[in-house]
């Protein structure tokens, strides 16, 4: 019988992974980040992205513009509470420069 392999999101702060089937948001790995508001209007839940950018959703219109008011450039930082994840991804959850 061959072993399949899961995708997982790899917390690198709580040295932790948390694999999973199919698309998932980062929302449903709240053992492992703090989230605020959830909506994306406080930044609380911000991650950097290490590996596995092209695995996550596209950026939303609510990062755009918190992103905007806090002058964040870095493409590889979004808000966990906006992310879909398809695929293997390492981040450092709660980014908060």
């Amino acid at each position: 019988m061959r072993k399949v392999l899961m995708p997982s999101v790899t917390f690198t702060k709580s040295e932790t992974e948390f694999t999973f089937r199919d698309v998932i948001s980062l929302l449903e790995c709240r053992d492992n980040m703090k989230f605020g508001c959830k909506t994306g209007n406080c930044g609380l839940c911000r991650v950097k992205v290490l590996s596995g950018i092209e695995n996550i959703t596209s950026i939303t219109t609510k990062e755009r513009r918190l992103f905007k008011v806090l002058e964040i450039e870095d493409p590889d930082i979004r808000l966990a509470c906006q992310c879909k994840i398809t695929g293997d991804v390492t981040l450092i959850e709660n980014f908060l420069e």
